[in-house]
């Protein structure tokens, strides 16, 4: 069963210890694969869906219908994303707020 962190349709759903642990041990794996961390606004940025807190950094285009129809699809706006390594749930950042940390070396 999940936790509730609070209530409204901004609930934050809370790992069991079982999954907790599942999390921790596919970090460690990923732990080595050159997985960053991330800041949002200066605090630590977890997945909406699990909780973990490494991701692969991607580049997303954010591609619009009439540049796609027209064909100048080179001039469409790109984003951040940020892949979780421990459900491979997508997020994207348009804005200046995120901040990506590199693994250690």
């Amino acid at each position: 069963m999940r936790h509730r962190t609070q209530t409204g349709p901004y609930a934050v759903a809370l790992p069991t210890a079982e999954q907790a642990r599942a999390l921790d041990a596919r970090q460690q794996v990923a732990s080595d694969d050159g997985a960053c961390r991330a800041l949002l606004d200066g605090a630590a940025f977890t997945c909406r869906a699990c909780g973990a807190d490494r991701f692969r950094v991607r580049e997303i285009k954010l591609n619009s219908t009439g540049a796609e129809f027209l064909g100048p699809a080179w001039a469409n706006e790109s984003a951040r994303g940020l892949i979780c390594i421990g459900c491979g749930y997508v997020h994207s950042f348009a804005g200046p707020q995120l901040r990506v940390i590199p693994p250690p070396s």
